[in-house]
């Protein structure tokens, strides 16, 4: 017999698994019912809808990945590693998730696109913190000048390398996954070593 908190783990699990593999439009409640092996009664005890269901996945995959980004940049001991983890996982994450995520907030209301923005916008804000706290982690270090404006850097880099709105809106899932690969071994080596030559 399912605890509560099981079945709502169980929703959530076989929801991102269909939603994966079918896509969030093909996939009904029924479905998400039967692949979790509960009633479709007892899912909208934990949930409104299918979106509500979405909403949650989204906000759990974004604690996740902050969660995953911050161990990996405390495993880091240099300025590089730390800045290089930073850069190269979201990228990682999104490949496999891009297009499960892109299609639903294509198909959702617009009452609960803003429950994911606002949630993004929080979110938005601690990452970047995260690169804040690398760079003076670099300037401490000696690595970086201390007349390097961290906050406006940030603000810049992030503008282009977070996954925004307009992101995803623009570019179909293909095209910003290899304009993301396509630039960020090129974005690293400028941001570490600059465009001049190393003695």
């Amino acid at each position: 017999m399912f605890e509560q908190s099981d079945k709502r783990s169980a929703i959530l699990k076989a929801s991102t698994e269909l939603f994966e593999r079918y896509g969030y439009a093909k996939t009904s409640l029924e479905d998400i019912s039967k692949a979790a092996h509960i009633g479709k009664g007892t899912i909208y005890y934990y949930f409104k809808s299918k979106e509500d269901i979405f909403v949650q996945i989204v906000q759990e995959f974004m604690e996740e990945f902050l969660r995953i980004m911050k161990t990996k940049i405390a495993e880091e001991s240099s300025f590089e590693g730390k800045f290089t983890v930073y850069f190269r996982t979201p990228i990682t994450l999104l490949k496999a998730n891009m297009s499960t995520l892109s299609e639903a907030l294509r198909s959702i209301s617009v009452v609960n696109q803003s429950k994911i923005d606002e949630f993004r916008i929080i979110n938005k804000k601690r990452i970047a913190a995260l690169l804040s706290e690398i760079f003076e982690f670099g300037i401490k270090e000696g690595i970086i000048s201390e007349f390097v404006p961290v906050d406006r850097f940030v603000d810049v880099f992030n503008q282009w390398f977070l996954l925004t709105d307009t992101n995803l809106e623009v570019f179909s899932r293909e095209e910003f996954v290899n304009k993301i690969e396509r630039d960020h071994e090129l974005w690293i080596q400028i941001i570490l070593y600059g465009i001049t030559k190393r003695g």
